[in-house]
């Protein structure tokens, strides 16, 4: 699994490298393979922190995430979870554009 991982994320660096400027900096693959072991717990965090900020905090008792999609298990006293995920998916789309050079 983990060679395999490997394999994707080397291809997805060298996709993403060759869609940049020649003044822009390489996408490395050990700081792609940081960022995608990392952009779901970050991502959600950040949402977590936000909804905070204002007044509508989110309560994550749980999460899991599969290779092709998320479970979370949240609390919030308001309607604020459409936000909430809304916020949560843009920042990993954001991640993932990012390192696929979208």
């Amino acid at each position: 699994l983990e060679k395999r991982f490997n394999r994707r994320v080397h291809m997805m660096v060298k996709a993403a490298n060759a869609r940049l400027g020649p003044h822009q900096p390489r996408l490395t693959f050990d700081v792609a393979k940081r960022m995608l072991k990392g952009v779901v717990a970050s991502s959600l965090a950040r949402a977590q922190e936000r909804a905070a900020e204002q007044d509508c905090p989110v309560e994550i008792f749980a999460f899991v995430s599969m290779s092709n999609h998320v479970h979370i298990v949240v609390r919030t006293a308001r309607k604020n979870l459409a936000d909430f995920m809304g916020y949560f998916k843009a920042r990993v789309a954001e991640t993932i554009n990012y390192l696929t050079g979208r």
